[in-house]
């Protein structure tokens, strides 16, 4: 069926008369029990041409025998002219398309723009650098919530590296559907409305998008799904990127982050980068609930000895310079690695330990700061 949808867009002519195809016009291109997804993408000085080629796009794949429906994102890109004053609307039959690509990225002034709510609290999760356990720490969370009586979605936006496929055991082939006005319907896993870019692109492709398209892949994610069947939830959990750029500043601004936590690991290199993560939010002026200490030391099960093998102090030392609670510390323990890589998070462990028990005392701090 994608030889026929190929076939189909590239009768589709984009406005330097290619197909859209050749163009370059189409990425992530994915089928799944009818419902073929996309992402319509176009240079940002072609962005007028994306509303009729969306329509065109639509009417032709749904044209196609066996199509029961179509999930399209429309983003724009930086054109190369744009970057370096040569002439060029997308790459030519037969080019390299991360190639293209991978050209500069536009910088865009973050906007005061709110995107609409999807829910009476929005709290964000972030960190200042990669593989500190944040998203664990946030479906943890999130779940915990959930368990308390809470209406909870969780929003993951790391559009690079997305998670939630794996933490909530649904796996990459899981799809949403749509609604009558297109809306994406999130999915379900462990009492949590669930949405992803990982749910919408192949598992095995590469997402080699500029900033300006991530943040508007990121922005339909959070404004054209369907919270709480329309009626909004309790919470949503942002799982922020990792780092500080323009992605973060700009979906913080017009998220309307209601709050957000720090997540860290004991090291001085990890707090570093969380002081970091603490001065964007205040750029933005996100209030910090507090720092959650993770793999911030491991029980030793045979003898009972505490260990602190990522040394110590990072939690304290953001609690003296800015003021910062620390108001959880999660053990390096192999139930958390385990439910994680398993779709199982340890909160819902039937069995006590002491990482369940880390997180649902961070639940019980931060509820009433964010339900008030």
């Amino acid at each position: 069926m994608l030889d026929q949808v190929r076939d189909a867009l590239n009768g589709i002519k984009a406005p330097n008369g290619q197909g859209l195809v050749d163009a370059g016009y189409v990425q992530g291109l994915d089928e799944d029990a009818g419902v073929v997804r996309l992402v319509l993408e176009a240079p940002a000085d072609r962005a007028k041409a994306l509303v009729p080629l969306k329509a065109a796009v639509e009417k032709a794949v749904r044209a196609i025998d066996g199509v029961k429906g179509t999930q399209i994102i429309t983003t724009t890109q930086r054109t190369p002219a744009a970057a370096g004053g040569q002439h060029a609307h997308g790459p030519a039959h037969g080019q390299d398309q991360q190639a293209s690509a991978a050209a500069a990225p536009e910088r865009r002034a973050p906007t005061d723009a709110k995107l609409p709510r999807p829910a009476r609290h929005v709290m964000g999760v972030a960190s200042g650098k990669g593989g500190v356990g944040k998203s664990t720490t946030a479906y943890n969370l999130a779940v915990a919530l959930a368990q308390d009586g809470l209406r909870v979605g969780i929003l993951d936006a790391d559009i690079y590296g997305p998670s939630v496929p794996l933490l909530s055991g649904l796996g990459a082939d899981a799809k949403p559907d749509l609604d009558d006005q297109k809306r994406m319907i999130p999915l379900q896993a462990h009492g949590l409305e669930l949405m992803s870019i990982g749910f919408l692109v192949p598992a095995d492709s590469a997402t080699v998008w500029r900033g300006p398209m991530v943040q508007n892949a990121l922005f339909q994610l959070y404004g054209s799904t369907l919270w709480g069947g329309g009626a909004g939830l309790d919470v949503l959990i942002v799982d922020l990127p990792p780092g500080t750029g323009d992605i973060q500043l700009s979906l913080a601004q017009q998220s309307a982050l209601d709050s957000a936590i720090i997540v860290t690991t004991p090291q001085d290199l990890a707090l570093v980068d969380a002081l970091k993560g603490v001065s964007m939010l205040e750029k933005v002026s996100t209030r910090v609930l507090g720092v959650v200490e993770n793999m911030s030391h491991f029980v030793c099960p045979d003898c009972g000895g505490l260990h602190r093998i990522f040394g110590e102090g990072a939690g304290e030392t953001l609690k003296n310079t800015k003021n910062l609670s620390v108001i959880g510390e999660v053990p390096l323990s192999m139930p958390i690695r385990k439910g994680a890589d398993e779709g199982q998070p340890v909160v819902l462990s039937a069995e006590p330990s002491l990482a369940k028990e880390a997180y649902v005392d961070i639940m019980k701090k931060i509820k009433p700061l964010i339900m008030t």
